[in-house]
C-alpha cells in the first residue's frame, strides 16, 4: 500500500498506448511534467513506429533532462501484454494514454477500467452511440 506522503512524491506512470503522429504531443506534455509525469511504457503493433517513438522520446528527455541514466521504458507490441503485466504488477502505470484509432478507444478504455488503471483518451471516445 502507498503511503499518503509516497502518493504526493510520486511521479505519476504513464503508458502511452499508440504511436503515431499525435503520440509526438503527449510525449512532449509528458516531457514538460517530467518533475511530476514519468513514462514508463510504450505500445504500439507497429514495431518501427514503437521504436522510433522510443528513440525519439530518449532523444528529447536526454536534451530536457541532462540525466546520466535513461528511463526504464517498457516496450510492447500488443495491449493485452501491457494489460497483464499491470495486473501481475511487473508493470506499475497509473494512466493509459489512448492514441489509437478511434474504433478502438471503446474496447481499450473497459480493459484498462477493469485493471483499475485510469484513462486518457484521443477525441473521439468512441465512434458508435452504442459504444
Amino acid at each position: 500500500m502507498t503511503s499518503s506522503i509516497e502518493a504526493m512524491t510520486s511521479k505519476i506512470k504513464i503508458a502511452l498506448v499508440g504511436c503515431g503522429r499525435i503520440s509526438a504531443k503527449h510525449i512532449s506534455a509528458i516531457l514538460d511534467n517530467c518533475d511530476q509525469a514519468e513514462l514508463v511504457a510504450l505500445c504500439d503493433v507497429d514495431e518501427n513506429q514503437l521504436t522510433n517513438t522510443k528513440d525519439q522520446f530518449l532523444k528529447l528527455y536526454r536534451e530536457k533532462s541532462h540525466l546520466p541514466v535513461d528511463p526504464n521504458i517498457q516496450i510492447y507490441t500488443n495491449y493485452e501484454h501491457l494489460l497483464s503485466d499491470c495486473h501481475n504488477d511487473q508493470l506499475k502505470v497509473d494512466l493509459i494514454v489512448l492514441a489509437t484509432p478511434s474504433g478502438l478507444h471503446p474496447q481499450q478504455t473497459i480493459m484498462a477500467a477493469q485493471e483499475n488503471i485510469n484513462i486518457c483518451t484521443e477525441k473521439p471516445m468512441a465512434t458508435r452511440w452504442a459504444d
